[in-house]
């Protein structure tokens, strides 16, 4: 399809009407901007999901209305509206707490941040001009709730049913547009399964370079949504073979087992973002894996866990070198089950020892919570009514006193204490 190219009339599919308040409350938009005589639509990724079967998060409308005329029409009890977006022709409209955002038909002029148009026009446009803007093809169906229909002039449907991601026209000038779009590509593949139309991915190979022009943060919101997403192994695939992932992640180091892992990763019962940042970063040094995690600007809690996990699995392999003391410590770890999660993922993909998992398998079996964090017997305010001077030894003797109750030589505080004498004199 070239820059131009629209279907003169719409392909039409019957779709039944779904279930439920919030496309209810959509299509009573929708009847009352049609009553007062506008056009509208549902539009956009709602209906995608609808053709899929899967259940619409959200509705969104398109209208001929403007956005003045979107608001005196939902100023009548049970409706309120907010302005989210007019100089782009989006209103809020809000009803029993349920929030739908309705835009008028607009096109649109230059980009010039790789963001947003300069300018936007709604006068003279149709619904013809205003799908032409949008992304892509599975993205720019339009839904009639009146006569349960689905109208279709960009070629969604046959994309949809071919499981094919394609842009709207040109898709140098779509990424042109914004450059963010790029990565949303990959992310509804990696989502839906989809395969690459061959001239959208190389336009992506083309104009990678030009994905810095992005904010870092919604660089990272999207790569979040593609690593914790169904199919997050050909999400990677994609950015590597597209050239993405160099621009996203500059410091990290080729990787040729990347993808092992990710296909081990997809098959994991996880898909929480620092299981997935940690399988992303297993081969780079902590200090790098840090880097690239803060230059994406990554939560702190986030960072933390990813490098919890990190570290975790990397002193895994010397468990059993380990005396009782050190591997209870290290087994009684918050992220442990996730730790040992990273290492089967790396069994899988690059043939990571076996063992020292299935020995912190059978020592956590062996030893209850009771066994791994005992009660401390002594504590800093006991060693002082004992007569020990505070100090930097109070934290050699302390551990030294953990290190005989988890390994059993004292029990009790009586026994702590005649061990204490016997291993640490006070003083005179």
């Amino acid at each position: 399809m070239v820059e131009s190219a629209l279907l003169g009339e719409p392909i039409r599919r019957w779709l039944g009407v779904p279930k439920g308040a919030l496309f209810e409350e959509a299509a009573q938009i929708v009847s009352i901007l049609r009553r007062a005589g506008f056009a509208a639509y549902l539009v956009g990724g709602s209906i995608r999901d609808m053709l899929l079967g899967e259940p619409p998060k959200d509705y969104d409308v398109a209208t001929s209305a403007k956005p003045e005329e979107t608001e005196a029409w939902f100023r009548k009890p049970h409706y309120h509206t907010a302005d989210v977006g007019r100089e782009f022709g989006t209103i809020m409209v809000v009803r029993h707490g349920l929030t739908f955002e309705v835009t008028t038909f607009r096109s649109e002029g230059r980009y010039e941040d790789g963001r947003r148009p300069t300018e936007v026009t709604f006068d003279g446009v149709d619904v013809r001009e205003d799908v032409k803007r949008r992304d892509f093809t599975i993205n720019g169906l339009l839904y009639d709730p009146i006569a349960e229909e689905v109208l279709d002039y960009v070629g969604g449907i046959e994309d949809l049913d071919r499981k094919r991601l394609r842009t709207i026209g040109d898709p140098y000038a779509r990424f042109s547009e914004d450059r963010l779009r790029m990565l949303r590509a990959i992310r509804f593949v990696g989502r839906l399964n989809f395969t690459m139309d061959q001239a959208t991915f190389e336009a992506i190979q083309s104009m990678a370079h030009r994905i810095v022009e992005v904010s870092v943060e919604r660089i990272q919101q999207e790569l979040t949504r593609m690593l914790t997403g169904l199919y997050p192994c050909l999400a990677v695939r994609l950015l590597e073979e597209t050239g993405l992932f160099a621009h996203i992640l500059p410091n990290t180091s080729s990787d040729p087992l990347r993808l092992l892992r990710f296909q081990a990763f997809e098959e994991s019962a996880y898909r929480d973002i620092s299981m997935a940042l940690a399988t992303l970063l297993s081969h780079e040094p902590l200090d790098r894996a840090e880097q690239g995690l803060r230059h994406l600007r990554f939560s702190n809690p986030e960072i933390r866990e990813t490098l919890d996990l990190l570290a975790g699995v990397r002193l895994l392999p010397s468990l059993r070198e380990m005396g009782i003391a050190e591997q209870k410590r290290f087994l009684r770890r918050p992220l442990i089950q996730k730790i040992l999660g990273i290492a089967r993922i790396l069994v899988k993909a690059e043939g990571f020892p076996e063992a020292p998992i299935v020995l912190a398998q059978e020592q956590l079996s062996l030893w209850d919570e009771q066994a791994l964090s005992p009660p401390r017997l002594l504590d800093g305010n006991a060693l002082k009514r004992l007569g020990y001077r505070s100090g930097p030894r109070f934290k050699e003797m302390l551990l030294a006193l953990e290190d005989a109750q988890l390994t059993g030589e004292i029990c009790d505080e009586a026994s702590a204490l005649s061990w204490l004498e016997r291993s640490y004199p006070r003083e005179e």
